[in-house]
């Protein structure tokens, strides 16, 4: 049995409307997933960049390791997780 092999628009003609819809159901699950992913990982990256200028300011300002790591300590915990306030960092 020889077919002749098809592209992607004669493979979604050939289905039905159930199996189109299942497709686009799983495949926005699949992208809100993706997209959370990626702005997750910006949010990261965006922190410790933050958290890196902290350190060479403070670094810049002379001081010591012992008060560069209680400050980054308290910052980070000064604000709950998830918290939307705006908080000044000294």
């Amino acid at each position: 049995m020889q077919t002749e092999p098809m592209n992607i628009w004669q493979w979604i003609g050939s289905l039905n409307s159930d199996e189109r819809e299942m497709i686009i159901f799983f495949g926005s699950i699949a992208l809100v997933m993706i997209a959370w992913i990626v702005s997750r990982a910006v949010q990261r990256i965006h922190r410790a960049r933050l958290e890196d200028s902290l350190k060479r300011e403070l670094v810049e300002r002379g001081m010591s390791a012992e008060d560069i790591v209680g400050i980054v300590q308290a910052s980070s915990t000064a604000v709950p997780r998830g918290c939307r306030v705006n908080a000044k960092r000294v």
